[in-house]
């Protein structure tokens, strides 16, 4: 039970972590740059530090080396699992037969003791096959993260794009004769933010999946403690 506690402490302390990077992110949106230009009225969206986008990316490879470790561990564990309650059925299938050739008041103590074991074994499947669920609502909370680091990667890769393309235009317009060359930029740089907004809409998507994964998982754990202790209970 603890160290199901002990989970769950971890999977919170994970979504807080991540409300905590959503919101500096959002904070950082909201202050405008030093290296801003004077407003054009084509941008829409403000500009981060190139800092913050490579800390954006260096939080989310992080997660992405800790989500497929975790989520190789409980593909392991899941296909170990399988294994123990296929073997748990094959000898409650042979008890199952023991039993049927045996008569309940002629072999009383064997068929009792037959009887027992199978009570037992059933009760430790039952278990085993809660385990297996809540392995594999780790596993599919995992391979959410996943989506989630590759939508939100998606997303930084580009506004740093778009950081630069911004840079360029800056550098555009200090130069003699840019009444020409501005056009163009200011139309690519609608066009790129046009794209960042519809790579944000699905990182926001893919962050929705993944906290919601990981709701199923602390459901699936709750239930995994309420099924060890009811294995326990005399």
């Amino acid at each position: 039970m603890l160290a199901t506690d002990h989970r769950i402490f971890q999977i919170l302390g994970s979504l807080l972590l991540l409300f905590m990077m959503t919101f500096v992110d959002v904070a950082a949106q909201t202050t405008p740059s030093a290296t801003a230009a004077s407003d054009t009225f084509v941008t829409v969206i403000q500009r981060r530090a190139q800092e913050e986008i490579k800390a954006d990316l260096a939080y989310v490879a992080a997660l992405r080396s800790g989500a497929q470790a975790r989520k190789e561990r409980m593909k392991e564990e899941v296909r170990v699992l399988d294994g123990r309650v296929r073997s748990l059925e094959k000898e409650i299938e042979a008890i199952e037969g023991r039993l049927d050739t045996l008569d309940s008041d002629r072999d009383s103590a064997a068929y009792a003791t037959g009887k027992d074991r199978k009570a037992l074994l059933e009760k430790l499947k039952d278990l085993l096959e809660t385990r297996t669920e809540a392995r594999k609502a780790e596993t599919e909370a995992a391979q959410a993260a996943l989506g989630f680091v590759e939508a939100r990667e998606a997303m930084c890769n580009h506004e740093s794009a778009l950081l630069a393309k911004k840079a360029e235009r800056d550098a555009a317009a200090k130069k003699s004769g840019a009444s020409a060359a501005l056009p163009p930029l200011d139309q690519a740089i609608k066009s790129m933010e046009t794209e960042l907004n519809a790579r944000w809409e699905k990182a926001l998507s893919a962050q929705d999946d993944w906290v919601s994964a990981e709701k199923d998982l602390l459901d699936a754990l709750r239930k995994l403690a309420e099924a060890q202790d009811e294995y326990h209970a005399p």
